[in-house]
């Protein structure tokens, strides 16, 4: 099938582990020339025999990590997409409309906020539950263990119940003492999701709707876990996607193979060409920490347009936009497949990749000052213009773990020096020691 479907396809080819994250990527992250294949639970495998078969272009989603990483195997920071849901921004809103703000509130004054208190919950019972698994037993599920061991009055696990049910649940009362003091406080909610699985969360909090009653406050709906997931779903705003190491991961993974997997959901510049000025310092965040997981450089590129003042002179503000928009077309054209592209204002523009070193850094920014060259003598000559813009480049090359206030100094004081020593030049700063100091 998948055969078939990189034979008709330009896109990439994602498969999902899961069905319900398999619908989370189809309806809202993947472009139009990509295809998302559901594959419950054995998604890894359908990878290693389509990998074995040489066909390219492909990865797969899974919900736990994956030792060793591989750089077409993803999974959201959070451990799942069920988990990404509940640690949104959205979800607070969510759970409020479902419920209620009272009932919200009154958990909140209790130190039981919902998403907080299902989460180490869940942790707990799935603790218990892998006990029953490594002596070989089958664990009952998610929800009915909560139907046993929680004190819905409390929304907390009912450690004197664990102890009654001890031989049941292959536990000694040495080990239920040691579990009761593992999770006697609560963990951060990230921590406790990394820790067990989002749709058992989900489920717990559907629980909570119908069972927890916070200072007598009764919820204004009680609902299931399906209605919770669906609500989250709508709610979810994709561009949160993009502080996940999933995204940039992606992202890394689309720029060295030549396909693309998810569709571009983020604001453009004024002109329409760019991405936003607005994106260019939190990407560099994102992008640092990215190079520093895979020990890679971080490269920033800055340039903007020699002589500029004299196409404005010439040809009026009209025709400087014409200029910057043929401009940036030039920078998407040579270096979009490779790096994350802004225009910062005016003829400022910036792109950030990781991964290359100085040379093929520089490179790259030839070819784009060549071609802005090269278009600008023909658009100089249609517009009967005397002389025509260049571009000059200041790149940087940072090994992984460099301050970020260094990357971006340097990379200004590297750009003034490709103006200063004549324009229409490209100049590097290498700042890996090592290969400076040889």
């Amino acid at each position: 099938m998948i055969s078939m479907l990189r034979a008709n396809l330009d896109g990439a080819i994602l498969i999902a582990n899961e069905s319900d994250d398999a619908r989370f990527y189809e309806s809202r992250c993947t472009n139009d020339d990509s295809y998302v294949v559901p594959a419950y639970s054995y998604a890894l495998q359908v990878l290693h025999a389509v990998e074995a078969r040489g066909i390219k272009g492909v990865v797969a989603t899974v919900n736990r990590d994956v030792t060793p990483r591989r750089a077409n195997v993803f999974r959201p920071g959070v451990g799942d997409i069920a988990s990404m849901l509940v640690a949104s921004e959205s979800c607070a809103p969510v759970l409020g409309e479902i419920a209620g703000r009272s009932w919200i509130n009154a958990a909140d004054r209790l130190g039981k906020p919902p998403r907080e208190q299902a989460a180490h919950v869940t942790r707990v019972i799935g603790a218990i539950r892998n006990i029953f698994i490594a002596h070989g037993k089958s664990a009952p599920d998610t929800k009915a263990m909560l139907e046993r061991i929680v004190n819905w009055n409390l929304f907390e696990v009912d450690w004197d119940v664990v102890s009654d049910l001890a031989e049941e649940f292959c536990l000694s009362a040495e080990k239920v003492k040691s579990l009761r003091v593992q999770f006697r406080e609560r963990d951060d909610l990230r921590s406790d999701l990394l820790r067990c699985d989002g749709a058992d969360v989900i489920e717990t909090l559907a629980l909570a709707t119908q069972r927890f009653r916070p200072r007598g406050i009764q919820p204004s709906k009680s609902v299931d876990g399906n209605y919770i997931l669906s609500m989250l779903h709508v709610a979810f705003d994709i561009r949160e996607f993009e502080s996940d190491e999933m995204f940039w991961r992606i992202r890394l993974w689309e720029v060295e193979n030549g396909y693309v997997l998810l569709r571009d959901w983020r604001d453009l510049d004024p002109l329409g060409v760019l991405w936003d000025q607005r994106y260019w310092e939190k990407d560099l965040l994102s992008l640092m920490r990215l190079a520093k997981d895979n020990q890679k450089s971080i490269v920033v590129f800055k340039a903007d347009l020699d002589n500029f003042k004299a196409v404005n002179t010439a040809l009026g503000h009209s025709g400087g936009d014409d200029a910057i928009r043929l401009y940036c077309q030039v920078l998407k054209a040579t270096m979009g497949g490779f790096a994350n592209v802004y225009r910062r204002g005016g003829d400022e523009t910036l792109a950030i990749c990781i991964g290359l070193d100085a040379v093929s850094a520089r490179d790259l920014a030839e070819r784009f000052r060549q071609a802005v060259e090269t278009k600008f003598k023909h658009f100089a000559a249609e517009k009967a213009m005397s002389e025509h813009p260049t571009a000059s480049v200041g790149i940087v090359v940072a090994p992984p773990g460099e301050a970020v206030e260094m990357i971006k100094k340097t990379l200004d004081e590297t750009q003034q020096r490709a103006k200063d020593e004549g324009k229409n030049r490209v100049v590097v700063a290498d700042l890996f020691p090592r290969r400076n100091a040889k």
